[in-house]
Formats: structure tokens, C-alpha cells, sequence
């Protein structure tokens, strides 16, 4: 099952990490969105980003030093939080964090290890994904194996 990340970043100090998060991320089988990658040609911004977000598994915020100014990653961060997709924040050090996502999942890094950063990240969401994908059972499989037999139908005591 591919799961489908969200990138978030601003746009000046955040690009290069984001192209190098989402190689992280594909290499570690994941789906990743980065806008500068793969927005459509022509598509309204906001419209296109909060489509992206509202499709993904998981919203990937990538905290540099321009994050708290960015009008845009503040866009994404409330259309996330919106949505009910809580931010996983990789931040690297020396940035400053938002209050509103100092209760996320949060990944502190610094440049050396961003690399490192976004593959422990990768394996969490990998986790949790399998956590929520719970295998199908049957009717026969759900039914308890105490070794008597059901009641012929039609009889309630």
C-alpha cells in the first residue's frame, strides 16, 4: 500500500529540504507532494494545495527559519489542522516553532542529520500506517472457537 505524504515548507530557506525530504521519503516507498515538484500547471494555488492535503495520510512540515513568517505554510498548517491531519514536523534547529504545532509529532534536527531526521520520521508513519490497516476477517474467523456448536436457527433461550 503507497502512502501519500504532504510536504509543507517555505519556499525560500525550505525548497532544498523539501526536495530532499520527499527523496527520503520516496526511497522509503512513500508517495510525496511537493509543490514546486508537482503542482498543475494552471491550478488555483490554495485550491490545489488544500486538494493535496485533504488526499494525503500525512502532512510532513518541514520547520526552517522562514517557517513562522510564511503565509503559505501557515496556509497549509491550518487547512492540516482543519482537516484533522496533525502536522509531523521535522525542525531544524535554530528555527522558530508556532505554538499551534508545539503539540505535534516533532523530529528536531539539525542540517547534518535531516537526512536521518526524515528516514526516522518515514519509518514512524510507516508504523502507524500498519497499525491502522487492521487485515479483514470473516464472519467464520470473528466467531469464537469454544468448540459448541451455534443454535439451530430459530431458537432463543
Amino acid at each position: 500500500m503507497e502512502i501519500f505524504l504532504f510536504v509543507s515548507y517555505e519556499t525560500g530557506t525550505g525548497f532544498p529540504y523539501a526536495k530532499l525530504a520527499k527523496a527520503r521519503f520516496v526511497a522509503a516507498g512513500y508517495r510525496a507532494w511537493v509543490w514546486h515538484d508537482d503542482r498543475t500547471t494552471g491550478e488555483y494555488l490554495h485550491e490545489e494545495i488544500a486538494d493535496q492535503i485533504d488526499r494525503c495520510a500525512y502532512v510532513v512540515y518541514i520547520n526552517t527559519d522562514g517557517s513562522h513568517d510564511s503565509g503559505g505554510q501557515k496556509f497549509e498548517r491550518n487547512t492540516a489542522l482543519a482537516l484533522q491531519k496533525v502536522p509531523h514536523v521535522i525542525s531544524l534547529s535554530g528555527s522558530t516553532l508556532s505554538p499551534v504545532l508545539a503539540s505535534c509529532n516533532r523530529v528536531p534536527t539539525d542540517v547534518a542529520g535531516f537526512e536521518t531526521a526524515c528516514d526516522r520520521l518515514a519509518g514512524e508513519l510507516g508504523q502507524r500506517a500498519q497499525l491502522t490497516v487492521q487485515p479483514t476477517r470473516t464472519v467464520a474467523e470473528s466467531a469464537p472457537l469454544t468448540g459448541s456448536k451455534p443454535p439451530a436457527t430459530g431458537s432463543f433461550q
